[in-house]
């Protein structure tokens, strides 16, 4: 029984009729009409069939599971319903007030982000980006590596057809400069050039795919003599400069004829500090170099020195403690099988 329904003269009167344990006869006299009264009211309880209605109930269990499992199936397919609905719905704006079957009517999605939304969307950006960017850039860069080998072989073949009307000898367009000054001269590039203007290969092929700035337009080499400068010339060949023997195409014994750019020369036309003696070319990062010997096999070098020799620079050229070198632009090989390849 709730007391807060009851006033509190009647209050006064329950709890006087449960002190003198449902006595009337002991209830004091200013309670006892009320406390009768509650008394009569209590007295229903007594009256009520509590046991028969639990046999009953026992009796009709079958009725509740049934009526309870009519409960489900109808949750059921008021659920299913609503899936149903819902694509249609998500269609339109719910301050849309038109008719749905109107087919005249323009439906558009309505879309709301919060902020929680927007953050997590980002987040998974930069997550992606974090997977596949590395992946790409890689993806990217052996492409890039790959394409300047297959150029590379395209220079092989017209070496080859150059060599073949030259008596094996490697192109030739100039054999000494005053002061051996083949930085400024741009002669040695010359002697690559000539392949392109002599038609036995194109310019595209003397191009590396990493370097922007090549020129792959054979028109130009119908008209000029040689690259001009630095920036559009894309491989480092044989200096072919000075009085020392020239190696020939297809020696017994295969030695580097082309590279990428040497990075030594790189640092020189860009004003840039002295090099590690083992740098790689700048071409494809600091992986290596693809480097076309004089069998006309090209390969993958990740270490500028062959046989002790560095292909960069002229044999014997003295290094500093700090391991360091800054080319001057006018150095020859030392002796006829000595490698270095410029520009």
């Amino acid at each position: 029984m709730n007391l807060d329904r009851l006033s509190q003269p009647d209050s006064k009167a329950l709890d006087a009729l449960i002190d003198a344990k449902f006595d009337l006869a002991a209830v004091p006299e200013e309670h006892r009409v009320r406390a009768a009264r509650i008394k009569g009211l209590l007295g229903l309880l007594d009256a009520y069939p509590a046991a028969s209605m639990m046999a009953q109930a026992r009796q009709d269990d079958g009725l509740c599971h049934r009526t309870m499992s009519f409960v489900r199936r109808h949750r059921r397919r008021e659920q299913e319903r609503s899936q149903e609905a819902l694509p249609a719905l998500s269609l339109v704006s719910s301050s849309d007030s038109q008719d749905l079957n109107d087919p005249t009517a323009l439906r558009f999605p309505s879309f709301r982000l919060n902020v929680r939304d927007v953050i997590g969307l980002a987040a998974s950006v930069v997550l992606l980006i974090g997977i596949f960017g590395p992946t790409m850039a890689n993806a990217r860069s052996h492409a890039i590596r790959q394409s300047c080998r297959g150029n590379m072989s395209g220079v092989a073949l017209g070496l080859d057809a150059y060599a073949s009307d030259y008596r094996d000898s490697l192109p030739i367009a100039h054999q000494i400069v005053d002061g051996n000054d083949w930085y400024h001269s741009l002669a040695n590039s010359a002697n690559l050039f000539l392949i392109a203007r002599s038609g036995y290969t194109s310019l595209e092929t003397l191009a590396c795919p990493g370097n922007a700035c090549a020129i792959t337009d054979d028109a130009y080499a119908d008209e000029n003599h040689n690259w001009p400068d630095l920036a559009t010339s894309s491989f480092s060949f044989q200096n072919l400069l000075g009085s020392a023997s020239r190696p020939l195409w297809r020696l017994a014994a295969a030695v580097p004829l082309l590279s990428d750019r040497n990075p030594f020369e790189v640092a020189l036309w860009q004003d840039a500090p002295p090099c590690a003696v083992n740098s790689n070319a700048p071409c494809h990062g600091p992986d290596g170099q693809n480097i076309l010997m004089s069998d006309g096999c090209v390969m993958w070098m990740t270490n500028p020195v062959i046989n002790g020799d560095n292909i960069w620079l002229p044999q014997g050229m003295p290094v500093p403690q700090c391991g360091t070198v800054k080319l001057q632009g006018n150095e020859l090989p030392t002796y006829a099988g000595d490698v270095m390849l410029i520009q």
